[in-house]
């Protein structure tokens, strides 16, 4: 006899039995409890593997970052990125994006560039100028424009980590972050 006939005698059985006892009880039982009696947590000894994003924290503001005219990276504080609780031997991989207005009068060189920090260590920065505009003239020369970089981090702390953007300008003009919108986008990356 089929199986699908032996479930169907099963339910005849059952129907026309009273006192069903153990036998009919351990004979038709289903092969699991219907009700799911364990727990899960996946952060007690799951494994991810190597290349596997085992987080993703993504954070955005509308706080305008400070000029500078300086020609060292700057640290802004106004977005702060912090990824909890990485795991030792974990890459971060961050994205950053921001919106900037760079210009002066008199000025036919602008240039300005972008990077990335650790706390208050600079990880990430651009050696050359990652904006350059050449008008020449000698006029007022602005504009806003959007910018957007990468890093991967190496070696973060086990526990929190907090990046921030950074930026530079390489003239005596100023470089400003606008508010309209900022963010990090950080991922813990298996290894």
């Amino acid at each position: 006899m089929s199986r699908s006939r032996d479930i169907a005698d099963a339910g005849v059985k059952v129907n026309y039995l009273d006192n069903v006892g153990a036998d009919i009880n351990t004979t038709y039982a289903p092969l699991a409890s219907p009700t799911f009696t364990g727990t899960t947590d996946i952060s007690s000894g799951a494994t991810f593997p190597a290349g596997h994003v085992i987080q993703t924290i993504h954070i955005s503001n509308t706080t305008a970052g400070s000029a500078t005219t300086s020609s060292g990276l700057q640290r802004d504080t106004n977005l702060t990125g912090t990824i909890d609780n990485v795991k030792a031997n974990s890459h971060v991989l961050i994205f950053s994006q921001c919106a900037f207005s760079t210009g002066a009068g008199g000025h036919n060189q602008l240039n300005c560039s972008f990077g990335l920090f650790k706390e208050d260590v600079e990880i990430m920065a651009v050696a050359t100028d990652a904006f350059y505009v050449n008008s020449g003239s000698g006029s007022a020369n602005y504009g806003v424009f959007p910018a957007y970089w990468s890093y991967l981090d190496t070696s973060p702390a086990t526990g929190t980590n907090n990046y921030y953007q950074g930026y530079r300008s390489h003239s005596s003009y100023s470089v400003y972050i606008y508010g309209s919108y900022r963010s990090l986008t950080m991922l813990e990356i298996a290894q």
